[in-house]
């Protein structure tokens, strides 16, 4: 594991930006391609560790774009699996998203999010990184809700996530104006 990279399972903790995370990103987005070849339309860093400047958990986000992803869900899970992530069925929905993860069993590195390239998961996720990064005031706004919630939450990531929803829903609709 990388010392840039890398969270205790279910904790939250947010750290200062670090360019080194789009490094990171870039060796995986390899690694990816060459697992999942033309069957990935396109594979981007979103979240938190995407935006410039922004404070976060020091998990690399990562979304494939992929199509056919109902036919070819079983598919998808046994070549990223080969390729060393592990599935996290609970968070996956069937035939919509695959959700899988990188890291051991106490530490996580990476979140891989497999969807449907161009689909809806793909444009509210694309939409809010983008929105934050053009935005830097919006930026800081969720910056510091990131933060109180770190605050209040701080072994309980599902609470941590969930209570960010508002906030990710109202960004992306002003992204869509």
């Amino acid at each position: 594991m990388h010392k840039t990279i890398g969270l205790k399972r279910n904790s939250v903790s947010l750290v200062k930006h670090n360019p080194a995370w789009k490094i990171e990103f870039q060796k995986d987005k390899i690694r990816l391609q060459k697992a999942l070849g033309n069957a990935a339309k396109s594979i981007e860093h979103i979240g938190s560790t995407a935006v410039p400047g922004l404070h976060a958990k020091p998990i690399i986000d990562i979304l494939v774009g992929a199509e056919h992803i109902t036919k070819r869900y079983k598919s998808y899970i046994k070549i990223l699996e080969r390729a060393g992530y592990i599935h996290r069925p609970l968070s996956s929905k069937k035939g919509i998203h695959i959700v899988l993860v990188r890291g051991n069993d106490t530490t996580r590195t990476h979140h891989i999010h497999v969807v449907k390239y161009k689909g809806a998961v793909w444009k509210r996720l694309t939409l809010f990184r983008d929105y934050l990064i053009a935005h830097s005031g919006k930026a800081k706004e969720y910056e510091a809700l990131k933060g109180n919630l770190a605050r209040k939450f701080p072994n309980e990531r599902r609470m941590y996530t969930k209570a960010k929803g508002e906030f990710i829903r109202k960004t992306v609709a002003l992204a869509h104006k």
